[in-house]
């Protein structure tokens, strides 16, 4: 995943598919929510997307019971 956050030009990161945090959609979590492009840096390409979406789609539909639900809405 090194390559691909190159391609997005971050710094290599680690996302924890087994934590979902449920946020709501205030300036308060999402400081730039108001400005034309929302604070968004880049868009992982469909591959990356698409292969994050099956692995977690696997997890809740195998292994629920790992999952944290985190966030002020639990």
């Amino acid at each position: 995943m090194k390559a691909e956050a190159e391609r997005l030009n971050q710094r290599p990161f680690v996302l924890y598919l087994n934590r979902l945090a449920k946020l709501p959609l205030t300036d308060r979590w999402f400081p730039e929510i108001a400005s034309p492009a929302q604070g968004v840096i880049a868009v992982a390409p469909p591959s990356l997307r698409d292969h994050l979406n099956d692995k977690l789609r696997d997890l809740l539909e195998r292994r629920r019971e790992l999952i944290q639900q985190l966030g002020p809405f639990k």
